[in-house]
């Protein structure tokens, strides 16, 4: 008696099929795990571990504008400041922010008087991480500012030349906050 058996082309087929379709999946998954999981942080890593604050920046797959020049530095009373520069059509802006002075938060009207004494505002530009106050520093030949005033963070954006709304909203819109793991 033959106790060999033959599988019919049927089985063999499904067999196929079921190895393909898992080999399939298994290469899915492992794209869209590598996709999904990868750094887009543009901070270099010897900055990210100094960070003592989560800051908002733009990702390296953002379109439209370009980063470099990070620093995280300690400024006037020892404040640490992150900054970087982005490239922008036809000209740079600088970003400088650190955890907001506790006056914002402490002190009632602190924020309104800021925004009009010091930061001069003239316009606002709602974004999706916040509104950008547009103002005039005097104290810089009252060259373009603009203020983001969000999660606990002071953000200054300084143009070398005065941006329209649509800009600066586009830019708002593409910040995200880098987390701080410390």
């Amino acid at each position: 008696m033959n106790t060999h058996r033959r599988h019919s082309p049927y089985r063999i087929k499904t067999y196929i099929i079921r190895t393909l379709a898992v080999l399939i999946l298994a290469t899915a998954a492992t794209i869209g795990y590598i996709y999904f999981n990868r750094d887009s942080s543009p901070i270099p890593d010897e900055i990210k571990r100094q960070l003592t604050f989560s800051p908002f920046i733009l990702p390296a797959n953002t379109t439209g504008f370009t980063t470099s020049d990070y620093a995280y530095t300690a400024a006037e009373g020892q404040v640490k400041v992150f900054s970087f520069e982005v490239q922008l059509a036809g000209g740079t802006l600088t970003v400088s922010e650190y955890a907001q002075p506790p006056e914002f938060t402490d002190i009632t009207e602190y924020r309104e008087r800021f925004l009009t004494n010091i930061a001069k505002q003239y316009a606002t530009v709602p974004t999706a991480n916040g509104t950008i106050y547009l103002g005039r520093l005097s104290l810089q030949a009252n060259k373009q500012v603009g203020i983001l005033l969000e999660r606990g963070l002071l953000v200054f954006m300084n143009p070398d030349k005065d941006l329209d709304e649509d800009t600066w909203r586009r830019l708002g819109d593409q910040l995200e906050i880098q987390k701080v793991v410390n």
